[in-house]
């Protein structure tokens, strides 16, 4: 409720002959926290998950020892692992994007214009997901290396992954389009992106297409880097032609008038 999502836009005719448009805005947008992040959390909280196993050897919880007084019941219960825990970020902050663009339009005849543009965009507070409960690790030539055969922070624990929203992302792009109203049966509209991407953690939890989740970070470390979506360049262009005959009369046009022909072209 406290949310206050400030928006401001801009739009100019610089020369006052309705030919040349500059505009401009930004604004502040909230993200939603969906609730998927505290059900799914509560269910993998103790003493539920680590009871749960107990429960299905129809064994009582010894709560709220079970971790260490009945570590090899849970170990036998779980495949051989030990309990698991999910949790998150106790003071939750508030996911927010930042958004920004300026446009230069400009009309090149009389059914054509030209489009000039740049966009950018700043997320804070974002979410991730890092694993707490990781075996020690050392660089050596410049790569992290795992130690493996050491036992974790918690050695009562197999996971504890964490939810915490402290991700960034950056987003900036460049767009160029060329737009062509109907006359003489053809319109058109073409536009092509230069861009790049950067962020922490790329999709939700459990997707997997375009996701660059797991590029490396360890613990809470953060690894920013291109995004899994990250398209450097982008050209599209749509267009509808009238084919001749849409003014034929008698039998040729009814034949032949009236159709039209359309076509999407997407190169990224």
């Amino acid at each position: 409720l406290k949310n206050f999502a400030q928006r401001a836009g801009i739009s100019w005719d610089p020369f006052h002959n309705g030919k040349t448009a500059i505009r401009a805005g930004g604004g502040i947008y909230d993200e939603q926290i969906l609730p998927y992040l505290y059900w799914f959390e509560l269910a993998n909280a103790p003493p539920f998950r680590s009871g749960s196993s107990l429960l299905r050897q129809n064994l009582p919880v010894n709560f709220p020892d079970a971790y260490t007084s009945q570590r090899a019941l849970l170990i036998s219960g779980q495949g051989g692992s030990l309990t698991q825990v999910d949790g998150k970020e106790y003071n939750l902050k508030q996911p927010t994007v930042y958004k920004w663009s300026m446009d230069i339009q400009q009309q090149l005849g009389a059914d054509t214009t030209l489009d000039i543009g740049y966009s950018g965009t700043r997320g804070v507070h974002l979410f991730r997901q890092v694993q707490f409960n990781t075996t020690p690790s050392e660089i050596r030539n410049g790569r992290r290396f795992y130690l493996v055969d050491q036992a974790p922070p918690n050695p009562y624990m197999s996971r504890m992954r964490w939810s915490i929203f402290d991700a960034e992302s950056d987003y900036h792009g460049m767009r160029l389009g060329v737009t062509k109203q109907f006359s003489r049966g053809l319109q058109f509209q073409s536009s092509f992106t230069y861009s790049k991407s950067i962020d922490d953690w790329s999709t939700w939890v459990r997707a997997t297409d375009l996701t660059s989740s797991n590029r490396g970070g360890y613990r809470t470390e953060k690894a920013h880097g291109l995004s899994g979506f990250d398209v450097r360049r982008v050209f599209y262009t749509n267009f509808v032609y009238e084919l001749p005959g849409a003014k034929w009369t008698g039998a040729a046009g009814k034949l032949v008038g009236g159709w039209t022909m359309s076509g999407i072209m997407r190169l990224q």
